[in-house]
């Protein structure tokens, strides 16, 4: 569940949700991991690109 909402958030593309989506690239959970990856690489925004380095 928690990793279909962050592949929505990329989605949506909303910039607010880059915070909480960097939080999600330390979940326990490796499809939490990816779909937070995938999510900020869509998103695109400086923050989210650094934060996948």
């Amino acid at each position: 569940m928690r990793a279909a909402c962050a592949e929505a958030l990329g989605w949506i593309g909303d910039a607010a949700a880059v915070p909480d989506l960097i939080t999600a690239l330390r979940d326990e959970h490796h499809s939490v991991r990816t779909g937070a990856e995938n999510a900020l690489r869509r998103i695109g925004t400086p923050d989210a690109l650094a934060a996948l380095e």
